[in-house]
């Protein structure tokens, strides 16, 4: 019985000792992690009007923690609903129509947690003055995506191969809407996002008889600013201004987001009791204008391929990118597919389980989204279907 006690009392002696070492170890971990130099502190210091969360952390600190574009960095903290993976980035492009990035725009002091196209803190959330932590998940995890669609263009005219590819303009005739009705571009009304293009935008424009024009980027404020300080604006477009056919909407980016609703059905309302052609364009007259002409293009009963030409046609225009070249298919796949997927879900999507998608498989549910885009107007965007069916009716004639 005294042997058995004193090897329960040697085996109880030998857990304790174990357990302090576990404890020890692990109090060491701990404090190695706490003093990581790779881990950076900060906060969210306000949201901007992208909706993208403004941080207290600046590029700087990344670099000299050892971050470099393209690579996957881990975000935590009370600043964002829940714990999350993205790339560390310096444009939008190269993550994906809503996708997910910790990004250095351009100018800008510091960095953003940002969604393209759409706002991180409507979307996924966000706590100003909430804390974050960045800390590395996967060292040069994103760099090929970021290589490959890390793309530039310039606001020289001479780089580009005709008027109409610098200013992005072009009709377009995508399943039913008949010819000389409907145009897009980049904007024609102002210098001021539109560095040099909006000249050539403004006299294509001119040349293809535009009855109204719908800037889906410009403010009235912004307008008004320009007037006043006697801005650069486009002529016509002061023309069509003065005629009361230049609606100036000022969209936000996303525009299934509710607090844009309101403004798209003033769109639909002007396109109504207006008579084409129509020029619809936003800064570029690449994204907000792509999307809205996508729901235009699948209501008149476009094919897939259809809209594939005209919504990348933009892509070859500013980049100079070839059709079916791998950055090509790697845009489409990310920007144009994923962005039939948000128009299926009339944007009600989990954007964090979306941005895990690798492929959207479009054709299962492309024969589905004329209705989806239907409902979308009729049931949200607040147009009765007499008054849609109206409007498709003047892109048809």
């Amino acid at each position: 019985m005294k042997q058995q006690r004193l090897i329960y009392g040697f085996s109880l002696l030998h857990l304790i000792i174990i357990s302090l070492l576990l404890l020890g170890s692990c109090k060491k971990e701990s404090i190695k992690n706490e003093n990581d130099n790779s881990i950076i502190n900060g906060s969210v210091t306000g949201v901007n009007i992208f909706g993208n969360l403004e941080l207290s952390i600046s590029n700087e600190e990344m670099i000299a923690a050892g971050y470099e574009y393209g690579d996957i960095v881990h975000i935590e903290g009370d600043g964002v609903i829940e714990e999350m993976d993205l790339p560390y980035v310096d444009n939008y492009m190269c993550v994906g129509m809503w996708g997910m990035s910790l990004n250095q725009y351009e100018n800008a002091s510091s960095l953003s947690l940002a969604l393209t196209n759409a706002s991180f803190y409507d979307r996924i959330g966000g706590v100003v003055n909430g804390k974050i932590q960045i800390s590395m998940s996967e060292k040069n995890g994103f760099l090929d995506n970021y290589n490959n669609l890390t793309l530039e263009r310039t606001s020289v005219r001479d780089d580009y191969a005709s008027d109409e590819v610098f200013a992005n303009f072009r009709m377009v005739t995508a399943g039913n809407i008949a010819p000389e009705k409907l145009y897009r571009s980049s904007k024609p009304t102002l210098n001021k996002g539109n560095t040099n293009r909006y000249i050539y935008s403004d006299s294509l424009a001119r040349e293809a008889g535009v009855n109204a024009l719908i800037s889906l980027s410009d403010k009235q404020e912004s307008w008004d600013i320009a007037m006043e300080t006697n801005a650069a604006i486009g002529e016509y477009s002061m023309e069509l201004y003065n005629k009361g056919t230049l609606l100036l909407s000022g969209i936000g980016v996303d525009l299934f987001h509710d607090i844009n609703l309101n403004t798209l059905h003033d769109v639909m309302t002007f396109m109504l009791e207006n008579e084409p052609p129509f020029l619809i364009c936003c800064d570029l007259g690449k994204d907000r204008t792509g999307i809205f002409l996508m729901m235009l293009e699948i209501l008149a009963d476009a094919e897939y391929e259809e809209i594939e030409s005209d919504y990348m046609k933009s892509y070859e225009n500013f980049y100079h990118i070839s059709p079916n070249s791998d950055i090509y298919n790697q845009l489409k796949n990310v920007m144009l597919d994923k962005m039939f997927y948000i128009v299926l879900k009339q944007g009600d999507v989990d954007v964090l389980q979306m941005n895990k998608m690798e492929d959207y498989d479009v054709s299962s549910f492309f024969p589905a989204l004329k209705e989806s885009v239907r409902a979308f107007f009729t049931q949200k965007v607040g147009l009765s279907e007499s008054e849609l069916d109206a409007i498709m009716l003047k892109l048809q004639n």
